[in-house]
C-alpha cells in the first residue's frame, strides 16, 4: 500500500468490526475497533496509518483525491447516473461466496436494485457507474461481471478493506434422484469423523453423532450448504462414472476437507 508493504486482517461478530495491519519495513501498525456494524474499520485503518506514517508513504497520486472526492460531491454524482432498467434486471439473481456458503441474492423493485442476506435486513443499492453500487447503511459497495457477450458472470462485493469474489449461481432444483443419490456414511481421515446423510422428505439432512438434524439447501448443482456455522458450503465430488465418491466442507476460514464415501 503506497509503496510499502503490510500484512493485514480483519474480523467481524454481530456488530463489532476490527482490523489490524502492519507494516514490517517500519516495524509499525494500526488497529481499528468499532461496536458498530457499519464501522468501515479497513479504510479507517488505512487512514490512521497515513496520519502516524505519512512520511513513509509514497506520495499520492493525483487521480486519488479525485476518485476519494467530498461526501457532498460523492452523493451528486452517484444520484447523476441512472441505469438502463435492463441493465439493473440483468444483475438480478443468486450470487455466491466460493468456499463461504454465503449466498447474496439481487432484485429489482421499482427500478432499484435491492439486495438480501440470509439473516440480514434487505439493503437497497444506489449507482455510482453503471456496473458498480453502493449499498445502504454499511459501508460497502459491489462491481458485477461480464463476459466478451454481456452475460454477468459474477461480481466483487469490497467491505471492510477486503473484496469477496461473487459467483453467480444459475437456479437450480435437485430431483429427487438426484438427492437420493447422496445418501450414505461419509468418512473424513482429517477429522476421524462420519458424516451420514439421508433424504427426510424433500430434504437433504446431515446425522451426527450429539447434534441435531443438520439440513442441507442447495445453492447450485452438486453444492449445498448446512443450516450450521461449520458447514459453509458442502461440495459433493463424483468419479468418472458420475457416481458420488465425496464431499469438501468449507466455511470460509477452513476450506477442503475431505470426506469419501464408504
Amino acid at each position: 500500500y503506497r509503496g510499502l508493504l503490510n500484512y493485514s486482517h480483519g474480523g467481524a461478530d454481530l456488530a463489532h468490526r476490527a482490523f489490524a495491519r502492519y507494516y514490517p519495513e517500519i516495524n509499525s501498525g494500526v488497529v481499528a475497533m468499532s461496536n458498530n456494524a457499519a464501522f468501515p474499520s479497513g479504510r479507517i485503518a488505512n487512514q490512521l496509518a497515513m496520519v502516524f506514517f505519512k512520511d513513509d508513504f509514497e506520495p499520492e497520486k493525483e487521480d486519488d483525491g479525485e476518485k476519494e472526492g467530498e461526501e457532498g460531491e460523492e452523493s451528486e454524482e452517484s444520484a447523476a447516473v441512472e441505469v438502463p432498467l435492463e441493465l439493473l434486471e440483468s444483475y438480478s439473481g443468486k450470487y455466491v461466496i466460493a468456499g463461504m456458503g454465503i449466498v447474496l441474492e439481487y432484485s429489482v423493485k421499482d427500478g432499484v436494485l435491492k439486495m438480501n442476506m440470509e439473516g440480514q435486513p434487505e439493503a437497497t443499492l444506489t449507482p455510482l457507474s453503471l456496473t458498480e453500487f453502493k449499498y445502504s447503511d454499511v459501508e460497502a459497495t459491489v462491481e458485477f461481471k461480464s463476459n466478451d457477450k454481456g452475460e454477468v458472470t459474477g461480481a466483487v462485493h469490497s467491505q471492510g478493506g477486503t473484496d469477496y469474489q461473487l459467483e453467480a449461481a444459475a437456479p437450480y432444483e435437485p430431483s429427487m434422484e438426484e438427492l437420493q443419490a447422496y445418501e450414505g456414511r461419509y468418512y473424513s481421515k482429517e477429522l476421524d469423523v462420519f458424516y451420514k446423510l439421508e433424504v427426510h422428505d424433500t430434504t437433504l439432512v446431515v446425522l451426527l453423532r450429539n447434534t441435531k438434524e443438520i439440513e442441507l439447501s442447495v445453492i447450485k448443482e452438486d453444492v449445498y450448504k448446512g443450516d450450521v456455522f461449520f458447514i459453509g458450503e458442502l461440495a459433493f465430488l463424483k468419479d468418472p462414472a458420475g457416481r458420488v465418491s465425496g464431499f469438501t466442507l468449507a466455511n470460509g476460514r477452513t476450506r477442503g476437507i475431505l470426506f469419501t464415501k464408504n
